[in-house]
């Protein structure tokens, strides 16, 4: 990818630490680290014509992981941007309420809780979906990764400030 971002895209030496951190790399069609390689290979059209850019939920565990600095999460709100502008939108009609239940989780605890973020999609969306999945959540709830009761972070009046000042902007949903 040209222009803003090539010379961080450039630098990417495929270590995965990306795709490894990724909470949604299994759901992507194309995983972080591969988005970022076809990027340096000029196959911008394959990037923008999948998945993995409206999957990516925003989270920057990506960013934060990358011994290079690459901002994986940047690029991926970037191209959002340009599939957007050429009419490109997601095939999945899930994402605006992926969208929702994770704001609206992070706006309420003032960090992301899963449950409760999980609750909401599915039940904006299709609940036989999470059916689907239950086997995997009693997993991870085993192995302490799934908390039941979610705790509120001692910042929360202030994302949930800046995320009111970020909705009142105009253009903003």
């Amino acid at each position: 990818m040209e222009g803003r971002y090539g010379a961080q895209v450039a630098l990417c030496y495929q270590c995965k630490r990306c795709t490894a951190g990724c909470p949604v790399a299994d759901a992507m069609d194309i995983r972080p680290h591969q988005v970022v390689r076809l990027l340096q290979l000029g196959n911008t059209e394959r990037v923008l014509e999948s998945s993995a850019i409206w999957t990516c939920v925003g989270c920057y565990l990506c960013a934060a992981r990358c011994p290079q600095g690459v901002p994986v999460t940047d690029l991926m709100y970037s191209l959002k941007g340009i599939a957007m502008k050429r009419g490109m939108m997601p095939k999945q009609a899930t994402v605006p309420a992926f969208l929702r239940a994770f704001s609206g989780t992070v706006e309420r605890y003032g960090r992301l809780h899963e449950l409760p973020m999980l609750a909401g999609f599915y039940l904006s969306t299709d609940l036989r979906e999470a059916l689907k999945h239950r086997a995997m959540g009693l997993q991870l709830f085993r192995q302490g990764r799934l908390h039941i009761l979610g705790e509120r972070h001692r910042g929360g009046k202030a994302v949930r400030a800046m995320l009111r000042k970020a909705r009142s902007r105009k253009g903003s949903p």
